[in-house]
């Protein structure tokens, strides 16, 4: 039997209006679903979405020195200029030491302890009012460290529930002081991290926290620029509880915050958890949790993942997790061609011995300082780099 014609257009033209209308329910449902931005400021900040805006900040005490090289020659190698790298320097003698090669640390924190010794916190100021704390193990110490301060005025000396000497000026308001214990003082180190963080986001400058055995080995920018989410991360395994009910966390070693009002609150949220559990992968994961995080798709995996993940806040914070085959937390004895960054955990190697993590980072060639840096001559940082590096992208340095 014969269909007219005009039964035929009718048909056609109800095929096409149904495609219409999937398109745009389509269109909708992808709008709902956290993808870059575009939006050009995020309530009265500005959001600058290029590399120029990002800065690379990392931390190093003088006994990871040779790391620390190692680390910069991968990073610049890959791409971005040593003068967009700060460094947070842990002790006056890893101050001293790159101010003599031309690169001075961005700020120095003074979190090492001994008998009797005042030490401050944050700022590596001693005792200035409304701002700064000195842990001491007695009186005397305290009263040392305030007489040998023109900025101190009193000293109040007290004692906290773990046995430790707090030497303070602001007993008053203890939000303004920061509580740090000498028998585990990378509590310090933790808390100073966040507060750092919050200072470039609140300057309107993005960035990217670095461990200095997370080696850069192509240039990690664009990944995490092209998101556009509030924070992307390295992939980890910690803390357990968490990674048991995502499948995996935000590993601090490598992690990417923009700035926006977003992560400023977040990173606000961060320090005041911080303050109480003591670790700043703890106190970030456990923020995300406690904002109803969720995450897009199937379960996250964590070795075995190719591709990233995105998450939501209840907050409206949107997090990606990078893929683990391109920035790795557990690496194989030989890493891949295609690896971004390898930040490489190796059970059973002892964090105060960075050589054995130096002979590993050799077998996976991840080591480019030359045996005898040392006899290279000081001058122009990046020349210096180049002059002490044995890797074949050292012609990027200069």
């Amino acid at each position: 039997m014969k269909v007219p014609v005009r039964q035929y257009v009718i048909l056609i033209i109800i095929i096409l209006v149904g495609i219409a209308v999937a398109f745009r329910l389509t269109a909708s449902a992808a709008a709902a679903i956290p993808k870059a931005r575009s939006d050009k400021n995020d309530g009265n900040r500005q959001i600058t979405n290029t590399a120029s805006n990002v800065v690379v900040i990392t931390f190093v005490s003088y006994s990871h020195r040779e790391y620390l090289l190692n680390w910069m020659i991968g990073a610049v190698g890959s791409g971005i200029s040593s003068k967009s790298v700060q460094i947070i320097c842990l002790d006056g003698k890893i101050s001293a030491w790159l101010s003599a090669l031309g690169k001075p640390c961005k700020q120095q924190l003074s979190i090492e302890t001994s008998q009797n010794q005042a030490w401050s916190s944050r700022t590596g100021r001693k005792c200035e009012p409304s701002y700064s704390l000195i842990i001491c193990e007695t009186e005397q110490c305290c009263t040392s460290a305030c007489a040998s301060d023109p900025k101190c005025n009193t000293l109040h000396f007290v004692e906290n529930t773990n046995s430790c000497r707090l030497c303070t000026t602001e007993v008053s308001t203890p939000s303004r002081v920061g509580i740090f214990f000498k028998k585990n003082k990378i509590q310090t180190l933790f808390k100073a991290r966040i507060e750092i963080l919050l200072q470039y986001i609140k300057n309107g400058k993005s960035v990217i926290l670095s461990d200095i055995d997370a080696m850069w080995i192509r240039s990690p920018i664009d990944y995490v620029l092209a998101s556009g989410s509030d924070i992307v991360s390295q992939r980890g395994s910690y803390p357990k509880h968490l990674s048991e009910k995502w499948g995996a966390t935000v590993c601090m070693g490598f992690t990417f915050l923009r700035s926006s009002r977003r992560s400023e609150v977040f990173l606000e949220s961060v320090f005041k958890e911080v303050s109480k559990v003591g670790d700043d992968q703890v106190a970030f994961n456990t923020v995300l949790d406690t904002n109803e995080m969720s995450w897009s798709g199937p379960r996250l995996t964590y070795e075995s993942s190719t591709e990233s993940s995105t998450g939501l806040t209840s907050s409206g914070l949107v997090v990606t997790l990078l893929p683990h085959s391109l920035f790795p937390r557990v690496c194989p004895p030989v890493l891949a061609s295609s690896v971004v960054v390898a930040h490489c955990f190796d059970k059973g190697v002892s964090k105060k011995d960075p050589t054995q993590k130096m002979r590993l980072a050799m077998n996976r060639g991840i080591w480019y300082l030359k045996s005898d840096w040392k006899d290279a001559p000081l001058g122009d940082f990046e020349v210096f780099l180049n002059t002490i590096s044995n890797n074949s992208k050292s012609s990027l340095l200069l």
